[in-house]
């Protein structure tokens, strides 16, 4: 959808927006354009996976006159605007909305504005080394799948094989750069709805939504070739390093976060007791 100028006498001019102030992506900032439909749905221009989000939560409308009206669509927990549950509204700059758990501010936009709101976003959901989710944003987003409870996921979590060999060698710096490396290398890899997070140091967890293990499988061996491909330039030196994986599937080996990330955690210890550089699961981590 294409964003559409809106302009409003009396308001500081500028594309109508929303931004997320608390309660899902915060920092997002969405241009309503003509409209923009609110909820868990997919087809969500601001999609909020939250249990108390309706999948047609609300919609934002261009009025002739360039202001913004929002409606109700008969959720469930209703629409709230500066505290008070309204069936439809017309927003002025800086008026808040509380959709279920999550706070949006709506207000015209600017370019200094959309830029400080970007990084800021960014800032709050990628780590800025490897350009991967934060764990917080990504654990996030494993609760949500996990809540919603239709059909499998799977996660993995991963870890470089020789990074220490290579901080022996030539540095931390060097260290650093493989692990940026190591980013770059899962982004060109992965796949929409799949996201991965750093989990801490060369530790990375993997998120596989709406896949079985065997499926997953082959997306954690994707992975691993790429990141047994790279070479890694370090002045007069070339780094390689390998990486090891560890998959779990919900519900099936856990319900829980704490719990899925755990199984997908010893599943990576079998893959380093068995020589690195590979895949296992967590229904080979119960074998002899």
């Amino acid at each position: 959808m294409g964003h559409l100028p809106v302009t409003d006498p009396g308001e500081s001019s500028g594309e109508a927006c929303l931004v997320v102030v608390s309660g899902g992506d915060i920092g997002r900032q969405v241009m309503i354009g003509a409209s923009l439909l609110i909820g868990r749905s997919a087809a969500a221009g601001l999609r909020l996976e939250q249990p108390a989000i309706s999948r047609r939560h609300a919609r934002l409308e261009r009025l002739t006159d360039g202001r913004v009206e929002v409606v109700d669509l008969g959720s469930a927990n209703g629409v709230w605007l500066n505290g008070e549950r309204v069936e439809r509204a017309v927003l002025s700059d800086g008026d808040r909305l509380q959709l279920g758990d999550a706070t949006l501010r709506f207000t015209r936009s600017d370019p200094a504005e959309n830029g400080l709101l970007r990084r800021l976003h960014r800032r709050v959901h990628f780590d800025e080394l490897t350009g991967l989710e934060t764990m917080e944003s990504l654990l996030a987003a494993i609760e949500r799948s996990l809540a919603r409870g239709r059909g499998v996921l799977c996660l993995a979590m991963t870890d470089l094989d020789g990074l220490r060999e290579v901080n022996t060698a030539h540095g931390h710096g060097a260290g650093r750069a493989v692990v940026e490396a190591m980013g770059a290398a899962f982004r060109s890899v992965l796949r929409a709805p799949e996201r991965a997070g750093l989990y801490g140091g060369d530790e990375a967890l993997v998120l596989f939504p709406g896949a079985d293990l065997a499926s997953a499988r082959d997306r954690a061996e994707a992975l691993r070739s790429a990141v047994a491909a790279m070479t890694v330039p370090w002045q007069d030196a070339t780094l390689t390093v390998t990486m090891s994986l560890g998959l779990a599937e919900a519900p099936r080996h856990a319900a829980s976060v704490a719990k899925l990330v755990a199984a997908a955690d010893r599943a990576l210890y079998l893959a380093k007791r068995r020589g690195r550089n590979r895949v296992a699961t967590a229904d080979e981590v119960a074998e002899p």
